[in-house]
């Protein structure tokens, strides 16, 4: 899967959205997920970046495992080529354990452009450690990674001889 494809988290991820919480998603990860919720409808990706810890990790369905920074490069080509997103996310399952907490889930994101709808299914894993009195994800580990870029448009008219 190629680098532009990545994207996480931010699906992790929710003012348009749907959300679906296990009982047991704490109320702090909630509020962090709206605040990623709020991101990916504005297409906002400078707000999107402070949601990540500076050691962030991203793992695909692969086992391949990218840093922050490269993440970031990945994903902000969704931002910058849109202009609105929907999410539709169900949260699955929570674990508590030493400080961190991890959400597993299942999102559907639509990006929305000129280009046309971009679709994102995402199945995996996020992990939220409370930093500096905030909720931020410190790693993401997808099962699941499908994009569905818009098709190009067709051409229109007839062909000249």
């Amino acid at each position: 899967m190629s680098p532009t494809l990545r994207v996480t988290a931010f699906v992790a991820t929710l003012a348009v959205a749907t959300c679906s919480f296990a009982a047991d998603v704490p109320k702090g990860i909630r509020a962090a997920y709206k605040r990623v919720s709020q991101t990916i409808v504005k297409c906002d990706f400078t707000a999107f970046k402070t949601l990540f810890a500076e050691d962030f990790k991203s793992t695909d369905p692969s086992g391949k495992t990218i840093s922050r920074e490269e993440f970031f490069k990945a994903v902000e080509p969704l931002f910058s080529s849109n202009t609105s997103g929907t999410l539709n996310e169900k949260f699955i399952s929570c674990k508590e354990h030493d400080g961190q907490v991890d959400v597993e889930f299942d999102a559907h994101v639509v990006m929305k452009g000129k280009q046309g709808k971009t679709h994102i299914r995402e199945v995996g894993v996020d992990s939220w450690k409370k930093i500096g009195g905030k909720w931020l994800m410190v790693a993401t580990v997808d099962k699941t990674f499908d994009v569905k870029m818009p098709e190009a448009p067709k051409p229109k008219g007839k062909a000249k001889s």
